[in-house]
């Protein structure tokens, strides 16, 4: 068995506010790993440094909004400052709007494509540079979902917002290997949280299409995140990790041929 092992390492997590984010600023604390947490909710960010800094960790917290590329700046410059590297940048920041095609306001499909894409990017570029000035290399992880591969209802911004993060890593992936860079993304499937606002019925349904017949919890996702910001995966970029239950592995429908007599 092996255990994750984060000793001497620095983590940049962004949107530690959701739970996917503060399971994993919890994951890597508890691995040792020093950790810089962002949100755009600056009382967020110190809750989640304080909870951390209470269990012996090492946190600091960093407010900013990741769509304001001078925010993103002086982010990574704070944490330069303080531990005088980045190992590992973990983009969980994001935004949901969710809306008919037809209804869908300029407004909410802004927010969604510039926190989720554009924050990203300019997150990414930001870390990846620092990185490349070091020489050591280092590990990005970015969230994308199942939505990127699979359309619903209500969720063109959502869906085209993470099927770019899926693109992204890949351009990055190729980019940022000759320097010892992994990039890879985790496509969860449903994690219901306090600000996840489906309905009961819409997990419900959801839930039907899981073989392992669960929903997602925060610490699934954030095993994930783990392995790929570890040693162990040194060989993986590039890649799409999905941490679904099987949801994208197809649909349990009856049998389309009738099984042979005698079986």
């Amino acid at each position: 068995m092996t255990t994750l092992d984060l000793t001497g390492k620095v983590a940049l997590i962004t949107g530690v506010g959701q739970n996917i984010g503060l399971a994993t600023a919890r994951l890597l604390a508890g691995a040792g790993a020093a950790v810089a947490l962002n949100d755009l909710d600056a009382a967020l960010a110190d809750a989640a440094a304080r909870e951390l800094q209470a269990a012996g960790a090492t946190a600091l917290a960093l407010p900013a909004d990741i769509r304001d590329r001078a925010a993103v700046a002086g982010m990574v410059q704070a944490v330069e400052a303080a531990w005088g590297h980045v190992d590992v940048l973990v983009n969980c920041a994001g935004a949901g709007s969710f809306a008919p095609v037809l209804e869908m306001a300029e407004e909410a499909w802004d927010r969604e494509l510039d926190t989720n894409l554009k924050g990203t990017f300019l997150v990414s570029q930001a870390v990846a540079r620092a990185m490349v000035a070091r020489g050591q290399g280092g590990r990005i992880v970015c969230l994308a979902s199942t939505a990127a591969e699979s359309a619903r209802l209500g969720g063109a911004s959502h869906c085209a917002s993470k099927a770019g993060v899926v693109m992204l890593v890949k351009v990055m992936a190729l980019e940022l290997g000759p320097h010892g860079i992994t990039v890879n993304a985790v496509s969860p499937g449903l994690v219901p949280g306090p600000q996840q606002s489906s309905t009961a019925a819409y997990r419900d349904a959801y839930c039907q299409m899981v073989p392992l017949g669960r929903l997602g919890r925060p610490e699934d996702i954030a095993a994930a995140i783990g392995f790929l910001a570890s040693d162990a995966a040194a060989w993986i970029t590039g890649a799409v990790l999905h941490v679904d239950g099987g949801f994208l592995a197809g649909r349990a429908l009856p049998h389309s041929v009738p099984p042979a007599a005698g079986r």
